[in-house]
Order: C-alpha cells, then structure tokens, then sequence
C-alpha cells in the first residue's frame, strides 16, 4: 500500500528530473519552443503519445514529435502536467476558460483520463456557484466547446446551470451570452422548466429576506412564540407581536399587516425572514 510519504517522493523526483533534464530521450516541438522529455513519462500517461515514442512512426525514429497543430500555451501546459501532476494558469494567462477547454480537448485527444477530469474540475470552479461574468475568453471557450461537443459535456452543463443563474440575477451578462451562443441559448432552453422546478422543490418551506437575499428555513410558531416569550423579548413583543429579525444580516420586521413596517410575506421575491431563537 503507497503511503502519502512515498507518492509527495515521487513527486519530487519528477519534479526534478524535469527541471535538470536528467536522462531526457525525447523532444517535444511546438512552433518555436521544445521541450526535453522523458519517453517512459509519456508512456506512463498516454498509449497515443507512447506510440511516437516506440511505434513504427518516423516521430520514434527521429525521438522527437511536432505538436504545433496543439498550440504552444496548451503544449507547454501539458508537459508541465505530465511532471507536476498539474497545470496552473499564471498571471499572464488572459484567456484561462480556453485553456481548460483546450486542456480537455489535448486530454481526449491523448488519452489522458486524470488530466479530463482535471481541467474539468477548473472550469466548473471557474463559473462557481453565482451568476457568470461574461467576458470574451468565456464566449470563446464556449464556442470551442460546443464545436468539440462530446469531451466538453461537463462543461457544457455546468455552462448552461451558470447561464440560468444569471437569468435572475444577471440579466444583462445572461442577455449577452445568450445571444452569442445560440446553441447555448438551446440548452437553455431546455433545461430552464427543469431547474426551476427543481429550485422551486429545494426552497419549499424556506423564506427569503428582502434586504439581503438570506435563505432560510421556517420554523413552526411554537419556536417563534417561544422566543418572544423569553424576558429579553418581552419590550418588543408588547409592540410588534410578530416582531422577527432576519440571522443573516440583522434587519427587523414584523409580520402582517397594520404597522408602518414592511409586510412579511412568504415566498421569492417576498419579505421573508428566520425567526431567530436569540434575537
């Protein structure tokens, strides 16, 4: 059994096998950069890449293969993966959507399974959990995306998850993405009644605030009576008998009607707030 020890060991030694060029018996060319490599690193990663080294090709008799047509930014991201166990996009990297993109397309392409799953992970971290912004590398890694179809599949869905968002919360970012992808905009469509149906089965029974968009669960009126009942609550109970505060940011409200306090309402879009045990 490999011990974590034994495996950041080997990490090491690839690490500086790479760096002192120790050994190297192949090349890798694109454009006007190469890079001295190891023939049993690309063995060890790819049966593609292990046919150039060994096969009957002209690239394992001239121990060297031209990968130009892969472009040198996502080349030199994957040699650097095949010895680091990863790739990183530096501060001069401008376009780090389309290098994933490109990233998993070099992964199908190769035959390199842990690195698809890799750079899939970094374009769904990408969009997070908000509303997307849209920017130009987004729109172009979209469009590589789509134009490649199968390989980009997960990140596809979690494009179209991140364009619903923005329906809502981003308007304008959705109406220009939407725009620019048409077959984006299909999916969308597409799985729109879902997600909303599925949005509306998660929130049933929370409450939002108005001012601060806080989720929250309801709880039953035996908890919020109980509450107001406390000593501490008694002053503002006698006032506002449904006096309650929102946990998240600390607004107060009562609910219904007949007070110069906005109205608690349930539901989106409505006021609605946590009735907070403490207060």
């Amino acid at each position: 059994m490999s011990t974590p020890g034994a495996l950041s060991a080997v990490a090491e030694k690839f690490k500086s096998l790479f760096e002192s060029s120790q050994a190297t018996d192949f090349t890798i060319v694109c454009d006007t950069t190469s890079w001295k490599v190891h023939s049993f690193v690309l063995n060890l990663y790819s049966d593609v890449l292990a046919c150039a080294c060994d096969g009957d090709f002209k690239e394992a008799a001239a121990r060297s293969i031209d990968l130009g047509v892969d472009g040198e930014t996502s080349v030199g991201a994957l040699v650097h993966y095949m010895y680091y166990f990863d790739y990183a996009t530096d501060d001069e990297c401008h376009e780090p959507c389309t290098l994933h993109v490109n990233m998993v397309l070099l992964a199908d392409k190769y035959d390199i399974p842990h690195l698809l799953e890799l750079a899939n992970e970094k374009l769904v971290d990408l969009l997070g959990n908000e509303a997307i912004a849209v920017t130009a590398d987004l729109i172009a890694a979209a469009k590589l995306a789509y134009d490649a179809e199968g390989p980009t599949s997960i990140f596809r869905e979690a494009l179209v998850n991140a364009t619903i968002k923005s329906s809502t919360l981003k308007p304008e970012e959705y109406d220009t993405i939407i725009r620019a992808l048409p077959a984006l905009a299909q999916d969308v469509a597409i799985a729109m009644p879902k997600s909303h149906l599925k949005a509306k089965e998660e929130t049933k029974g929370l409450q939002y605030c108005r001012n601060c968009g806080t989720q929250v669960p309801l709880q039953n009126n035996d908890a919020f009576l109980a509450a107001l009942s406390s000593t501490k609550n008694k002053e503002k109970r006698a006032i506002f008998p449904e006096y309650i505060r929102c946990r998240g940011c600390g607004h107060e409200f009562v609910s219904g009607t007949g007070s110069n306090l906005p109205t608690f309402l349930n539901g989106p879009g409505g006021l609605a707030m946590e009735m907070n045990r403490g207060f």
